[in-house]
């Protein structure tokens, strides 16, 4: 039997988990102005969805106002709170759709210096900048990630002005130029490794990046990531 790979998107508070059913809900709430109407529209009880309700504002805060009676006979409105909780996870699972559908460069390096707010990863494409996580200590092996719509790419001898922290030379070693999109996959060798990186069709142009051509791949500290290598996986 296939078991297909699922990721669950949430935020967390108090062990109380935000997930995508509890978007609904409330994106269902300021639809229809009441939780009764919303849990009808959505097929759930009105008793689940208010206990719903009641776990996440104890871990949250308050989500919904409730007005009885009055000229348009009550209702229920969504509080900055609950705005700001539905933008949040819709941003985390937008994020999450875009990365799974970007090309990701992985390699393999060791912890060199963890000293400030940044961290030093040893690679064999250089000594990489990443921001500093509680389970990084020198010397611990990791796997570095990198997407390839977080790099620029920049003519080597010029030299720009940029918040990059991380800048690697290579050579272009393919071009991929899909008809339907307007970016463009440049394959990057540099120490044995390939990064990929993705470029419009605009910059392909400007920069005239033709196979064979050295380039420049700069990215920042917060674009590369670092996940710690398990124990029984070799470097």
């Amino acid at each position: 039997m296939k078991k297909e790979a699922k990721v669950e998107v949430y935020i967390k508070s108090k062990n109380t988990k935000f997930k995508t059913k509890d978007l609904e809900l409330l994106k269902s709430i300021k639809k229809e102005g009441s939780i009764n109407k919303a849990a009808e529209k959505l097929g759930r009880s009105y008793s689940h969805s208010q206990k719903r309700i009641d776990e996440l504002e104890n871990a949250f805060g308050k989500l919904i106002t409730r007005q009885r009676g009055g000229l348009n006979g009550g209702g229920s409105k969504l509080t900055s709170i609950a705005s700001e909780l539905i933008q949040t996870l819709e941003n985390k699972i937008t994020d999450l759709a875009i990365t799974a559908n970007t090309e990701i460069t992985e390699i393999n390096g060791e912890i060199k210096n963890t000293e400030g707010d940044l961290a030093e990863i040893k690679t064999s494409i250089g000594t990489l900048k990443t921001r500093k996580n509680p389970w990084m200590e020198t010397g611990k092996k990791t796997r570095v990630l990198i997407r390839a719509d977080t790099i620029t790419l920049l003519e080597p001898n010029k030299k720009q002005k940029t918040s990059a922290l991380n800048t690697i030379e290579g050579i272009v070693t393919d071009i991929e130029k899909p008809e339907t999109k307007g970016t463009v996959t440049i394959k990057l060798k540099t120490n044995n490794n390939e990064i990929k990186a993705i470029v419009t069709k605009n910059s392909l142009k400007n920069l005239n990046i033709t196979q064979g051509k050295k380039l420049a791949a700069t990215f920042k500290a917060t674009a590369t990531k670092a996940i710690p290598t398990k124990p029984n996986q070799n470097p």
